[in-house]
């Protein structure tokens, strides 16, 4: 079976090319000085070595190799060899270029013509045989057992003895979340935050539940619902008892004691921190009145 196309983009978060994104597909991309690198820093920048560091696709990992003399940091840590997970921000040198990683596989009627190729045609499945081929078995019946009344056929349910359910559709719309230096970004809609390993985007926050909330999109705008049964998460200050939809400069707390989130339209969520007041007894009030104090995200351009 062919292995899929994978989109890395290397987003540049400090350094002479900050602001930018830059889409690759190739096996290894190189990172350094050298004007054949993949990411080339100017030469003038003498703490980045000529070729300093290589992303290497192994399977459908990546991974961060190291070849400088003065280091790489994955996370803040320096690094030799590791295995980069989606938002991870390498450091090119201490106190050098900051970028993040982000990976995503591309469906084949999305791919550049130079990567599309012949794709084999799978095997056409076994050609069922028909009902009169298989041999009819006689239905057994259990004899009655005396003294007891025959036993009722269960009551069928209807459609409207049902409760009604939110369906949340699939749908191909991008999103994009910052957290911190945390930069992930999606495709399809709906996706899961929570602090559980299951989740699409996990946040490790004490306050949060392993499934909190869901972001999804449906009649051309964004939603989150509260998955919590506990109306923990607030929408500019107000406890979600259930859904909402998502407008431009939206305040989303996914609990009293965060993180906190501003929503900037066109399918961007970035965290914001905040600075709460207090009333005249110490006490914090709600989150509406909260002082937004730094907002984190900043505008991409792709090259």
């Amino acid at each position: 079976m062919k292995p899929p196309a994978i989109k890395v983009e290397i987003i540049h978060i400090e350094g002479p090319l900050k602001g930018t994104i830059q889409e690759f597909f190739d096996p290894v991309i190189e990172i350094g000085r050298h004007p054949e690198c993949h990411v080339c820093f100017p030469k003038d920048m003498n703490t980045i070595s000529r070729k300093h560091v290589d992303i290497r696709r192994e399977g459908n990992r990546f991974m961060a190799v190291d070849h400088s003399t003065n280091g790489t940091l994955v996370n803040g840590k320096s690094i030799l060899e590791v295995i980069l997970k989606d938002g991870d921000v390498l450091t090119i040198s201490k106190n050098g270029p900051k970028i993040s990683v982000l990976t995503t596989i591309i469906k084949e009627d999305e791919l550049p013509p130079q990567l599309i190729q012949a794709q084999p045609s799978a095997p056409s499945p076994p050609e069922a045989l028909p009902r009169s081929h298989y041999p009819e078995e006689p239905i057994r019946k259990s004899p009655p057992v005396e003294g007891l009344p025959p036993k009722p056929f269960p009551k069928k349910i209807e459609q409207q003895d049902l409760a009604p359910r939110t369906t949340v559709e699939n749908t191909q719309t991008p999103f994009v979340i910052q957290l911190g230096a945390q930069i992930k970004s999606f495709q399809t809609l709906p996706i899961i935050l929570g602090k559980g390993s299951g989740c699409d985007f996990v946040i490790e926050h004490s306050a949060l539940l392993a499934e909190h909330a869901q972001i999804y999109y449906c009649d051309n705008s964004y939603h989150i619902k509260d998955l919590t049964g506990r109306g923990l998460v607030t929408i500019n200050g107000k406890s979600l008892s259930d859904e909402a939809s998502l407008v431009a400069d939206t305040c989303v707390s996914l609990s009293d004691k965060g993180p906190t989130f501003q929503f900037l339209g066109e399918g961007r969520l970035a965290e914001i921190e905040t600075s709460p007041h207090v009333d005249d007894t110490g006490n914090s009030l709600n989150g509406s009145e909260e002082k937004s104090k730094k907002k984190s995200f900043w505008p991409f351009t792709k090259k």
